[in-house]
């Protein structure tokens, strides 16, 4: 199972990569995890191969911490003489982990392709190489229509196969007893992510700085950005009278305490989401989930007719949490739709899905 990320920061794909691990060792299987970690890491006594440090690299309007150390394809060289049955990589073409294991793995390989944005297509840069590297890969996946999309001119000459798979989550880790019946807690707003102009924090804070001249008994949860003194000044009715927690960045295994905490989740993000796994995270503790239209996004809602709100529209947002706060029975529908969402993501549904695909490419 390789990443190219750094796995000693959090990251969606690398969850994604350690969680379905974790499902196929449950099934009797052997799994090795491979990518770059810049802190001495182990991931809960799976083989981890460490491939060395990372650097934050920007891509496609995010902070990615990857590797572009040389030394990792000799490396790499030395930790492929070991005869896996299949590799799968995780985004193919990201340097140096995944594009390198691409270009020595001698196994069979599957291919997880994630990423996915409105407006720009960084693959693009890569172009002559992937149409030549893309029949490397036996098996090519896609967590969302979306993101098929990302790579859909390389796809028409791909002699592979193709699959839709979306992320998977354990659902169970998610129904943790739920405190809305402490009559002096405030209602909870949660944002669960990094601090990037794509996720839309600051017109959460915007919105909120509205709702605060209500005087509602609320209260923001934040957990991601290590500060929030550069909004202080844009938004002092908020600070003044709404009650609010950072948390810092947090571990993954937290987030379920978090939302077990948490009236209304919201996810404002404006574009570069392929799928967005916080949102089942959300939906599997039976949290009402406030989240853009995007596209990745609206994979995973829209088409379960899961409302969702206009992007970059304050006003929504405050509409939204404002409506939510006022009507308990709407709460509750919301919960009930979205657990009926998410099982067809949980890991006993996905993971068999992947495993027939190992299967197959080995049988081949």
């Amino acid at each position: 199972m390789v990443s190219p990320y750094d796995f000693s920061y959090p990251s969606g794909v690398n969850t994604q990569a350690i969680n379905l691990s974790k499902y196929l060792i449950s099934i009797g299987h052997n799994v090795d995890i491979i990518g770059p970690s810049s802190t001495r890491t182990t991931i809960d006594g799976i083989a981890f191969h460490s491939l060395g440090k990372c650097i934050s690299f920007p891509i496609a309007s995010t902070a990615t911490r990857i590797s572009l150390n040389p030394k990792i394809f000799f490396n790499l060289r030395a930790i492929l003489k070991k005869q896996f049955d299949v590799i799968h990589i995780h985004e193919p073409f990201m340097p140096l982990v995944s594009l390198s294991t691409l270009l020595l793995a001698q196994s069979p390989i599957i291919a997880t392709f994630h990423a996915y944005h409105e407006y720009k297509n960084n693959y693009k840069i890569l172009q002559n190489m992937m149409s030549q590297l893309m029949n490397r890969i036996d098996h090519a996946v896609c967590v969302s229509k979306t993101s098929q999309s990302y790579i859909q001119a390389w796809l028409e000459k791909f002699t592979g196969d193709v699959s839709i798979i979306g992320n998977g989550i354990d659902v169970s880790r998610f129904n943790s007893p739920r405190k809305h019946n402490a009559v002096s807690r405030p209602f909870t707003v949660t944002f669960i992510g990094r601090d990037e102009p794509r996720k839309g924090l600051k017109l959460l804070l915007e919105a909120m700085n509205k709702l605060s001249y209500s005087n509602y008994p609320m209260k923001l949860l934040i957990a991601g950005p290590h500060d929030l003194s550069p909004y202080h000044n844009l938004f002092p009715n908020l600070f003044n009278k709404t009650e609010i927690e950072l948390l810092g960045p947090v571990n993954n295994d937290v987030i379920p305490n978090i939302l077990s905490a948490t009236d209304v989740l919201c996810a404002p993000s404006l574009e570069g989401e392929s799928f967005g796994i916080i949102l089942l995270e959300g939906l599997a503790s039976h949290t009402p989930v406030v989240a853009t239209n995007i596209k990745g996004y609206s994979d995973v809602l829209s088409l379960q007719n899961y409302p969702t709100i206009p992007v970059n529209d304050t006003g929504a947002i405050a509409n939204a949490v404002e409506t939510l706060l006022l009507n308990p029975s709407l709460r509750h529908q919301m919960a009930e739709l979205g657990n009926h969402i998410v099982r067809k993501y949980d890991w006993t549904v996905i993971g068999p899905k992947i495993e027939s695909i190992y299967w197959d490419v080995r049988g081949k």
